[in-house]
């Protein structure tokens, strides 16, 4: 019983690590909360690429729209949660939330429609 719990903690510190790594100066905060809204860099470009088409579908918008991300932040989980403002049209934007597994696999798990410039980023 005393090595299954050994193993436990090591496994958890392990999956503790390939985080902190992956946010490595993203400032994300606590593990569960969600990080200061920043701007868009390439790192989270590419993951909202890893999933544009899922997005446009699921927003009502052509396969070819323009997916810009303005800006986002990262909420840690077992893995990443990315909150990112994309505009998609002169005023038009939404905000997606695409998770980042551990295995760095990219899933779209929401998208708000009907957002402005203005629009605070908030968890749903």
């Amino acid at each position: 019983m005393a090595s299954t719990n050994w193993l436990f903690i090591g496994v958890a510190l392990c999956a503790w690590a390939v985080v902190e790594c992956q946010i490595g100066g993203m400032g994300g905060g606590m593990v569960g909360g969600m990080g200061q809204p920043r701007p868009a860099d390439d790192d989270v470009k590419r993951v909202v690429q890893a999933v544009q088409g899922q997005i446009a579908s699921r927003a009502g918008l052509s396969a070819n729209a323009q997916l810009v991300p303005v800006s986002y932040t990262v909420q840690v989980v077992a893995g990443l949660n990315y909150f990112v403002k994309i505009r998609t049209g002169q005023t038009q934007y939404l905000h997606a939330r695409i998770y980042k597994d551990l295995q760095q696999h990219h899933s779209l798990a929401g998208v708000r429609t009907g957002q402005t410039s203005s629009s605070p980023i908030e968890y749903f």
